[in-house]
């Protein structure tokens, strides 16, 4: 069963979406890889421009079908139940230093 209002609140907050943002989704599943509940919004939220990146919460047996929905190429695939799993994810958000044009 699915809740309108929690529909409502995910789609307002991911409207909030602003440059510099970390977008975190907890979870997707089958309902939004066939386009419908939160997928409409996540889609809008991931096109922010200068967002800094995303964490989108899902199954490991649908990670190809979430890909192929995104049709993103730049994804970085992090299995949080493994051993590094969390420090991976942290690693994956360390701001990396500027390069100087000299």
């Amino acid at each position: 069963r699915f809740s309108d209002e929690g529909f409502a609140l995910a789609r307002r907050a991911m409207a909030r979406s602003r440059a510099d943002d970390v977008v975190v989704v907890d979870e997707l599943g089958p309902l939004e890889l066939r386009g419908h509940g939160h997928m409409p919004a996540v889609e809008r939220a991931l096109a922010t421009p200068g967002l800094a990146g995303a964490v989108i919460v899902v199954r490991s047996q649908l990670v190809p079908a979430l890909l192929a929905a995104l049709a993103v190429d730049d994804a970085v695939v992090i299995d949080v139940t493994a051993a590094d799993g969390t420090a991976r994810l942290l690693r994956a958000f360390r701001p990396r230093p500027h390069t100087s044009d000299r």
